[in-house]
């Protein structure tokens, strides 16, 4: 038997008894008293006496500004050519045209025919960007329905347009004549021409008043002088009745006096040169009076030296309505104070009226006088002062709006003065054209009867007409080129 080991029991050390420990007791602490502060006695300031002193100002030492170099600001000048240094004129001849032709020589066909046209059946288009849009069909006012005054010129053209007729298919009837025949013709004519004219010249212009009927001379030498005109005659009044408007406007139309090309070009350089020495006269006057917008004054002012020279025109427009309202004007601004920056109403500058123009056709010239003071500025720019220095000052003076006004109608009243000129030379010569010919005669008889010298003008308008014309071709061929 296997011998079991015996445990060993071993007993644990007994612990060692702890002693407490003990903290030693607190001290007393003695309360800390605080000493009780004394009471302060309130310091008083005794209250200073005020001192006045005399105030002494010290003496400014005058400040010493250095000088400035006051420095201008101008507009930027238009240098740009104006067209008459290529074409010779500024004003339209077209403008000049129509003023004449419009207002003076054709006044009751212009007339008439602005109600003819306003009367005629036309097609009512949308008023809109596509124009092409039928909106609606005019019938049309018939003629008889028109003014009087229209009516009754109508009937005045269609009896000349007849009138006119007759005569070309009586030259073409004597032509037919056998010789005897037209022997005989030219006889009896003669003798009726020369009774008439002994029983009608009692007074100088009775004859004028009651013409040789050529007609009726024709109607009793042969009663079927005008038979085949008749039969014509027939006809067109069948055709002419499906379009009354048509019709009337071709015999008014017919009846108009003509101006040639070349006409209507010298009438146009004649009134070029007016403005350019009322632009002149201006402008040299504005600067010598120190200021920069050129005004009415300014263009008739008479004063200044040199007066005569550059203006030899100004006899020529005295007598003219629109040049006695100018005066006019200019007396009553001299007696009107205005006060610097004072605003109120708008000066009215529509102060010149002429009869039978409005207000658009009296001022239809007023952009071709700003050209034209344009190009006198810079001529008068390029001429050199007392110290050998180019006169700048005129590039920066301006045209009033008033001086404009009054060159258009100026312009206007001028031609509608030569316009009734030309009218007693068309009636005296029994002519329907009016020619460069006819329009130097008329402008020769208005510088006699105003004691002008007529050589610096027709200088002027031979050098002008000659670079227009030059103008023209070369233009002409430009566009033929391109």
């Amino acid at each position: 038997m296997a011998v079991q080991a015996k445990k060993v029991l071993r007993r644990k050390p007994a612990a060692k008894p702890v002693k407490p420990v003990v903290k030693p007791a607190a001290k007393p602490v003695k309360p800390v008293v605080k000493p009780v502060a004394k009471p302060v006695k309130p310091v008083v300031k005794p209250v200073a006496t005020p001192v006045v002193k005399p105030v002494v100002k010290p003496v400014a030492t005058p400040v010493v500004k250095p000088e400035l170099t006051e420095v201008k600001q101008h507009r930027k000048v238009n240098e740009k050519p104006a067209l008459a240094t290529k074409a010779g004129i500024n004003i339209s001849p077209a403008k000049v045209k129509n003023i004449v032709s419009n207002f003076v020589l054709n006044r009751d066909a212009h007339k008439a025919l602005v109600e003819l046209k306003k009367a005629s059946p036309r097609d009512l288009h949308e008023n809109s960007e596509d124009s092409s849009k039928v909106t609606g069909k005019f019938e049309g006012t018939p003629i008889n329905q028109l003014s009087q005054e229209t009516q009754d010129y109508i009937k005045k053209a269609t009896s000349s347009y007849e009138d006119n007729i007759k005569d070309v298919f009586a030259h073409k009837f004597i032509k037919s004549m056998t010789k005897p025949v037209k022997t005989q013709y030219s006889n009896e004519l003669h003798d009726a021409m020369e009774s008439h004219e002994s029983n009608f010249t009692k007074e100088f212009f009775d004859s004028e008043n009651t013409p040789f009927d050529i007609h009726a001379f024709n109607e009793s030498f042969d009663s079927k002088f005008y038979e085949e005109y008749n039969k014509d005659k027939t006809t067109r009044d069948a055709d002419s009745s499906t379009d009354q408007w048509k019709s009337a406007i071709n015999c008014v139309t017919k009846l108009k006096n003509r101006f040639s090309t070349n006409a209507r070009v010298f009438l146009s350089t004649f009134a070029e040169l007016v403005v350019n020495q009322l632009a002149r006269n201006g402008s040299i006057s504005c600067v010598a009076d120190k200021k920069r917008i050129i005004q009415l004054n300014h263009g008739l002012d008479t004063t200044k030296d040199g007066f005569s020279e550059r203006f030899s025109m100004y006899p020529l427009i005295a007598n003219l309505e629109t040049f006695k309202q100018a005066h006019t004007y200019i007396e009553q601004e001299k007696n009107t104070e205005h006060k610097k920056g004072e605003k109120g109403t708008p000066r009215n500058t529509d102060i010149f009226k002429l009869d039978w123009l409005e207000l658009s056709e009296q001022y239809s010239f007023r952009f071709y006088i700003a050209e034209t003071c344009r190009e006198v500025r810079m001529e008068l720019a390029k001429t050199l002062d007392d110290d050998g220095k180019e006169n700048e000052v005129y590039n920066y003076t301006s045209v009033g709006k008033i001086f404009k006004n009054f060159c258009s109608t100026l312009v206007c009243e001028l031609l509608m003065k030569l316009g009734r000129m030309l009218e007693k030379e068309i009636e005296t010569r029994g002519i329907k054209t009016v020619n460069n010919t006819i329009i130097g005669a008329v402008i020769s008889h208005y510088h006699i009867v105003c004691g002008v010298d007529e050589g610096p003008t027709f200088d002027f308008i031979r050098q002008a007409t000659a670079k227009y014309y030059k103008y023209i071709d070369e233009r002409h061929e430009s566009r033929k080129s391109d």
